[in-house]
């Protein structure tokens, strides 16, 4: 215990192994494409509190696990303080996120022109964006725990968790989606190929958070365009196995580091809905498109949106969604 008030007091910060660090930066690097390698590997080293990668190894050679604290070996508020800093480490270097901003919607005054609305939407779109990035370096310390000793499987989401679509569609939504609006709109292959360019597994939170938030884009730029039922069919379909993913994984997380614990407890089971409320806020709000939140508290609409866009993906000819020019 010596060990970890010592370290606490000093705020070291160890991987359990370089290569779960390695492991990191590359995680980093898939969702910051525009990001080397090596950047990615100095931000991780950031993160641990070491100026440059070179210093995080030398580190990780020298350091007996023993005498660094492990979130394993942490009380609850250190651990939640410690990944909120991470999180902001990897926000801020690689993503330009200034820790002090909630990026919050900007209000239009009712009444502006033209000109004025679409300046407002371009930065609301903007800002949609940075709320996406900042959950998204949540997610990523969330998932690979890059200062815990072991990482932990993710679960699986199946047909019988409540509420997700059908996973035989979740397992390719994207090859869906872009088939889909090929079909639909081909005078908009961009749009097309950047939603196939997209890291998809159904099952990591991270994916489906970034292809919700590029969905959400997608809306908001074209908007006259696509169906409004489409739109919030596939958004509550990535909306849904978000929060599974994440709430699965944190039961999962939470049965590891605890043990004899009543789960069947009203505590614990208020404790899990409010988990899924947050995590449903948490991705709505990175979406750009607005309007969904007119929606998203209807479940009965959800639901019909949600099997009538399902239906329209699974079809190969089909091009319901695509309103008169």
């Amino acid at each position: 215990m010596n060990a970890i008030n010592n370290n606490l007091g000093r705020k070291i910060s160890l991987p359990a192994s370089i290569d779960r660090a390695k492991r990191f930066a590359k995680e980093v690097k898939r969702f910051a494409p525009g990001a080397k390698l090596a950047e990615c590997q100095e931000a991780t080293a950031r993160m641990y509190d070491f100026s440059d990668w070179y210093s995080l190894a030398k580190a990780c050679a020298s350091a007996g696990n023993h005498s660094v604290a492990m979130d394993e070996d942490l009380p609850r508020d250190y651990k939640l303080s410690r990944a909120r800093k991470h999180s902001a480490a990897i926000g801020a270097s690689i993503f330009g996120l200034d820790a002090t901003r909630s990026y919050a919607p900007a209000v239009c005054t009712s009444g502006a022109d033209a000109s004025t609305a679409a300046n407002y939407a371009a930065e609301n779109s903007h800002r949609a964006h940075m709320r996406f990035q900042r959950a998204l370096c949540d997610v990523l310390v969330f998932e690979i725990g890059p200062s815990r000793r072991w990482e932990l499987p993710l679960a699986e989401v199946c047909d019988e968790t409540f509420g997700v679509a059908r996973q035989a569609l979740m397992d390719e939504l994207p090859k869906h989606v872009v088939a889909w609006w090929r079909r639909s709109f081909p005078d908009l292959p961009d749009v097309a190929d950047d939603i196939a360019g997209l890291y998809w597994n159904k099952d990591r939170p991270s994916a489906v958070l970034q292809m919700l938030a590029c969905i959400g884009q997608m809306a908001a730029h074209y908007e006259h365009r696509v169906d409004r039922s489409m739109i919030v069919g596939i958004t509550s379909m990535l909306i849904r196995q978000y929060v599974a993913c994440m709430v699965m994984n944190q039961d999962r997380l939470e049965r590891f580091d605890q043990h004899d614990v009543d789960w069947a407890h009203p505590h614990y089971i208020a404790k899990a809905q409010g988990a899924m409320k947050a995590y449903r806020d948490q991705a709505i709000n990175c979406m750009a498109w607005e309007r969904i939140k007119l929606y998203s508290d209807a479940a009965p609409e959800f639901d019909f949106f949600l099997d009538q866009a399902s239906d329209v993906l699974m079809s190969r000819n089909s091009t319901h969604g695509a309103l008169p020019r």
